[in-house]
């Protein structure tokens, strides 16, 4: 991804003048210093007074007079994350892409239009799949503003100051309208574009909208089969089954039914047929992991609505690798290689009679609890 289509943060720098009155900031040398794409505000401020001296840049120079004191200079400027694809796919090298930004999400989702266009025969994937949002620390777009102000009635720039000061009484209201634009933009332009698209290839999608800064139940309504994520090892009350002495709660949490909700919570308020699980992430270290371990995490899922069971995972590895073949960091082997490939048939039919039955069930839910989005 350039820079043009890549996550962005809002950043700020600061820097002081000493009985000074007048001001002159060269724009371009600070984007150069700072490794910001443009600085969208500049704010002066003393004990006395704070000053908006964004209106007074003209062709990326800053020049005003100020009464003669000790100012402190706020730049707030956008920066790329810098945050690269993780355990990317050849060809799939390079910088997380903007998700706030239609053109970006188009661009990423272009090259499969022209992949798919290469083929002899048509390509109609049962679904596409989106893992949970993991984009650290960004928090910005190029529309931002703009849309910010269609949002909430009002102009950021007016108000921008009040970010860079934690104290400042309206700080949680300023940041409440900018969490709820980034919530309404993750909404259009990333999670209904990517589902268009999908629909034009006549495919479902499975989404994992755990992680996102949004409406939680937003996301996962526009999603064909809302997926949720069991991660990690569940402390049961059942006689002698305990999780890897390894495994680091701390780090990793545990699987809580609440959080599966949301993804089925939607689902049966929408009608949708299925609700599916990434399933058995964490649980122990490769080869630690007995299937006494899975059963439960499985009803766990059961219960809380879940119908529609993908393991995490099974590897693909050459026959010619050998034992124990190519294995991923995260998951729970499931493949030919696991050391209960043999009795993972047991599992798997009684998975099949289950789904069998929930699939086919209607949700029948005495209580509708509402979520407090606005109150987080």
């Amino acid at each position: 991804m350039s820079p043009e289509f890549s996550a962005k943060k809002l950043v700020t720098r600061e820097f002081s003048i000493q009985n000074s009155k007048k001001i002159r900031l060269d724009f371009g040398q600070l984007k150069a210093r700072y490794e910001l794409l443009d600085i969208v505000g500049a704010y002066a401020s003393n004990p006395h007074e704070n000053i908006d001296l964004t209106p007074y840049v003209k062709d990326e120079t800053l020049s005003h007079k100020l009464t003669k004191s000790d100012w402190k200079i706020t730049l707030f400027g956008i920066q790329q994350t810098k945050q690269w694809v993780k355990r990317a796919a050849p060809g799939g090298e390079g910088m997380v892409m903007d998700y706030f930004d239609r053109k970006s999400v188009q661009h990423y989702l272009n090259h499969f239009d022209s992949a798919f266009a290469q083929t002899n025969f048509p390509i109609h994937p049962r679904a596409f799949y989106h893992d949970s949002y993991e984009v650290y620390g960004a928090n910005w777009t190029g529309q931002f503003t703009g849309a910010f102000k269609q949002q909430q009635g009002y102009d950021l720039l007016d108000y921008m100051h009040i970010l860079g000061d934690t104290l400042h009484p309206d700080y949680p209201l300023i940041m409440h309208d900018t969490r709820a634009t980034l919530a309404e933009l993750l909404y259009t332009e990333f999670t209904r574009t990517w589902t268009d698209w999908s629909t034009k290839y006549s495919s479902l999608t499975r989404n994992q909208d755990h992680g996102s800064p949004a409406n939680l139940l937003d996301l996962y309504g526009l999603s064909t089969i809302p997926e949720t994520e069991s991660f990690g090892c569940s402390d049961f009350d059942i006689l002698n089954l305990a999780c890897d002495p390894d495994y680091e709660e701390e780090r990793f949490g545990r699987p809580h039914p609440l959080l599966m909700k949301f993804a089925s919570s939607p689902a049966n308020l929408l009608g949708k047929p299925l609700v599916s699980s990434e399933t058995g992430t964490w649980l122990a270290n490769h080869f630690k992991v007995s299937l006494r371990r899975v059963k439960p995490q499985i009803d766990e899922l059961f219960t809380a609505g879940i119908n529609h069971i993908f393991y995490h995972g099974i590897t693909y590895s050459p026959e010619e690798e050998g034992f124990p073949g190519w294995l991923f960091y995260a998951s729970t082997n499931f493949g030919s290689s696991s050391h209960f490939w043999d009795e993972l048939p047991l599992l798997n039919h009684y998975i099949e009679s289950c789904q069998s039955l929930l699939q086919e069930a209607q949700a029948d839910n005495d209580l509708l609890l509402y979520f407090p989005i606005n109150d987080l």
